[in-house]
């Protein structure tokens, strides 16, 4: 996956912790993400994955990924920037990373 940049917990808004529906380890942003999308847009991601806000999937992902909160299984969300670059943003199982990748990148 190559070197990832990291962002902190206190990075996030603080008015957003609040939202934050699951534990969510680190976050790891990929350099094509931060070089195509952004961290604006990258941010604005995480933050609705955050806060169970799945973005654009299907009713069975988002029913799914709503489970998984509950099970403790892999979430998995879908963004587009406002040029409409897809961007897909996972969380592990054990909650110890968030992903934020493109499509091609997994």
């Amino acid at each position: 996956m190559g070197t990832l940049i990291q962002l902190r917990r206190n990075q996030l808004p603080p008015d957003a912790k609040r939202e934050v529906r699951f534990k969510y380890g680190r976050i790891e942003i990929s350099p094509a993400v931060m070089e195509v999308i952004g961290p604006e847009a990258a941010g604005e991601g995480v933050l609705r994955h955050l806060c169970g806000d799945w973005g654009d999937v299907d009713r069975e992902l988002w029913k799914s990924n709503n489970d998984a909160l509950r099970e403790g299984r892999r979430l998995t969300s879908c963004y587009r920037d406002r040029k409409g670059t897809r961007f897909l943003i996972t969380t592990a199982q054990d909650r110890s990373v968030t992903n934020v990748l493109l499509p091609e990148e997994i």
